[in-house]
């Protein structure tokens, strides 16, 4: 059996697989040609590296995270949406079902060529689907 720690460890490579194939273009999603799922990534990631000494440096990249999420939700996208259909067009790829982050994912139907997907989280809550064109 897989300790928590090891599958959460396993579950972040994942992840961080998910998001390079992603945002390197490997992987590309007929949802936000912006990306900004992988702009709010790289934003997090420098303001965990700047040191709270640098005052003005975390503001301003506080401002631009606060910009991303204005845009995304005025485009009526948030970037867990993006997220979540970067990582069903992941998943389609052979070989990663067996990916904890894939495993959740369940239906799909096919509307006028556009692939919907529904999952359901294995912590019982509720999660939108969905849409990646194809």
């Amino acid at each position: 059996m897989e300790t928590p720690t090891c599958a959460m460890t396993r579950r972040d490579r994942e992840q961080d697989e998910l998001r390079q194939a992603y945002c390197d273009g490997s992987l590309t999603i007929a949802f936000d040609k912006e990306k900004t799922w992988c702009k709010r990534k790289e934003l997090e990631g420098a303001l965990r590296a700047t040191p709270s000494t640098a005052r003005d440096k975390r503001v301003k990249i506080g401002q631009e995270l606060s910009e991303i999420e204005t845009h995304s939700k005025k485009a009526g996208r948030g970037s867990e949406s993006e997220f979540t259909a970067a990582r069903l067009a992941f998943c389609e790829q052979p070989g990663k079902s067996a990916y904890a982050i894939c495993k959740a994912i369940g239906r799909f139907t096919d509307q006028d060529g556009d692939m919907t997907y529904s999952y359901d989280d294995p912590e019982g809550e509720e999660v939108p689907s969905a849409s990646v064109s194809g």
